[in-house]
């Protein structure tokens, strides 16, 4: 996978995609038990949850660079190949586990989410952006990683404004949708 940058971005796609699914589901179940919000807010929250992604996502992928480049060892791209297979594997079994669990969303509206409590909630999902943008540093380019950002923004913002409006729907499917397509991933890397 280390070959074409047009393969890398193909590749990189369905991760930018699973990644995004997990964001909407996270961010609906957010928005479903939030009340008094307004536009501003909801914009404001999708921002936050989306940089401390960004930033895992970096951490991950400036550890891994420091490793090769600084520290010069360059036998960790077949041991990022596995590890990239193990997060993936790992992440489709959790979201379709996730997916088999049943609902026990509050009925009840919340005071809003402070922005720390997002920090908060963005940062125990943003372990599996730290892993990724550690695995994902062989296999995407930089346009990848600018269309996975895009991406996990607008499903930020979607999933918590369609969370506030509508509640939680469709989660099973999503979350089975997700496991499916990373667990995919995880096999197409090993083939």
């Amino acid at each position: 996978m280390r070959g074409g940058g047009a393969l890398r971005v193909l590749w990189s796609m369905p991760v930018a995609i699973g990644i995004s699914l997990h964001i909407f589901v996270i961010m609906m179940e957010c928005g479903a038990t939030q009340a008094g919000l307004d536009k501003k807010r909801i914009l404001q929250t999708a921002v936050v949850f989306v940089s401390v992604q960004l930033g895992m996502q970096s951490l991950g992928i400036a550890a891994t660079w420091l490793v090769e480049r600084v520290f010069q060892i360059h036998l960790l791209s077949r041991f990022y190949k596995y590890t990239t297979f193990a997060i993936l594997a790992g992440i489709g079994c959790h979201r379709i586990r996730d997916a088999l669990r049943a609902d026990s969303l509050p009925e009840e509206r919340h005071p809003r989410l402070s922005l720390w409590q997002c920090v908060r909630i963005s940062a125990r999902t943003g372990g599996e952006a730290l892993a990724a943008g550690m695995s994902l540093y062989y296999y995407c380019s930089p346009w990848s990683g600018i269309c996975i950002v895009c991406l996990a923004f607008f499903a930020a913002l979607a999933g918590f404004s369609y969370g506030y409006l509508n509640g939680v729907t469709r989660r099973r499917f999503l979350c089975t949708a997700d496991g499916c397509l990373m667990a995919a991933l995880a096999v197409s890397i090993v083939l």
